[in-house]
């Protein structure tokens, strides 16, 4: 599986899976006692939790690019899940996909914007004749894709 950039995958089949949304998010509670971000400008003064080394981010209104912020992460961790963790646990905030945001005690940010919209792939190699087995095995997995994105997918709690 795969996302967003395709330019490397040479002679591989790449189906469309899933779209994923990502939210700014904060502990519930962690601006008590601090001012809140009246501004995406705001943002850049904010402890930040990542996933990758970043020192820009990209805010767009669904897939139009709005505004970009610098930043200087707090924390940056190996996987997404541990970007929510931190976030849950209020070390600062982060972009979060907004299906992993679900049951925790984190509150939206700017709901009106969102980190770049990212595509899934599964992705495969080509073959000239591909057995049945490849076949019926990319059908399973992505009806089971489906059926998991149908229950993970970007609504917001209460929609």
């Amino acid at each position: 599986m795969t996302f967003d950039d395709l330019s490397e995958l040479g002679d591989c089949v790449a189906v469309p899976m899933n779209k994923t949304k990502l939210g700014i998010y904060a502990r519930r509670d962690f601006f008590k006692g601090r001012r809140p971000p009246e501004s995406l400008a705001d943002l850049e003064r904010l402890p930040w939790i990542c996933n990758y080394s970043v020192q820009s981010l990209a805010f767009y209104r669904e897939e139009k690019l709005a505004e970009v912020i610098e930043i200087d992460p707090v924390y940056v961790v190996n996987d997404i899940e541990a970007v929510a963790d931190e976030v849950s646990d209020g070390a600062g905030i982060g972009m979060i996909p907004v299906a992993k945001a679900r049951g925790r005690n984190l509150q939206r940010l700017f709901p009106e914007f969102n980190g770049k919209i990212r595509q899934s792939y599964l992705v495969y190699c080509r073959q000239r004749f591909h057995p049945r087995f490849i076949e019926v095995t990319v059908e399973q997995i992505l009806k089971d894709a489906r059926e998991w994105f149908a229950d993970h997918n970007d609504r917001e709690v209460g929609q």
